[in-house]
């Protein structure tokens, strides 16, 4: 009788340690199910939130293209300098407005270019000038004529190369690389603008000192363009 009850009592310790060892198991794939569930929401959550900050972007660069474009629409007031000349010709106000845009070397090149179109000396207005003192009284002892002054020397260019618009990493900085073409290019409109950042490489300068590359290459950095000398 005492054997029985050691064998039952034994056999009872079996079934409750059994039972314990399945409850724990299952507990454990209860735990490891929930863990993947929750990775795999994170997972989707980092997705869902990502596509939506690329299309918030997009949206942005998007209603800031459709501003300029406004903006190119509307008339353009005269400038500040021609405001108190009355109806001037639309042609000679364009015209200046293209000179005032000069450079030094750019308004030397245009008066030569412009004397040897109407067939005057280069030097023709310092010449003028020099001989004015020579129109004194009939009287006066007459004077000398004044010869041509010497032309000045001609700067030695420097080397330049092509500078392109190469990449643009972040498409989210489109918008401001474009701005900062319009700044280099001040003629051109923003529908031609916009061809430059969409169609990659674009030549934005056809001759371009080193000098002038480190600047520039400098302000596209800042906004998110790259430039290289070609």
């Amino acid at each position: 009788k005492g054997r029985g009850e050691r064998g039952e009592a034994s056999m009872l310790a079996s079934v409750v340690t059994a039972s314990r060892a399945r409850s724990a198991s299952s507990q454990c794939s209860h735990r490891l199910s929930q863990q993947s569930r929750i990775r795999t929401n994170h997972r989707q959550f980092s997705q869902t939130h990502s596509l939506m900050k690329s299309a918030a972007a997009e949206q942005a660069e998007q209603k800031n293209v459709e501003a300029e474009l406004a903006r190119e629409k509307e008339p353009d007031s005269p400038p500040a300098s021609l405001q108190g000349i009355k109806q001037i010709n639309p042609k000679i106000a364009g015209l200046i407005d293209e000179i005032l845009k000069f450079n030094l070397l750019d308004f030397q090149d245009f008066t030569k270019a412009f004397a040897e179109r109407v067939g005057v000396p280069a030097n023709f207005g310092s010449m003028q000038m020099q001989a004015a003192p020579a129109a004194a009284p009939a009287a006066a002892a007459p004077q000398p004529v004044a010869e041509a002054a010497p032309e000045p020397p001609k700067v030695e260019e420097k080397k330049s190369k092509m500078l392109k618009l190469t990449a643009i990493p972040d498409a989210g900085k489109k918008f401001h690389v474009l701005k900062e073409v319009r700044t280099l290019k001040p003629g051109m409109n923003m529908e031609q603008s916009k061809a430059y950042v969409d169609k990659l490489p674009s030549v934005l300068m056809e001759s371009c000192t080193p000098e002038e590359f480190e600047k520039i290459k400098a302000k596209f950095a800042a906004v998110g363009g790259t430039v290289e000398l070609v």
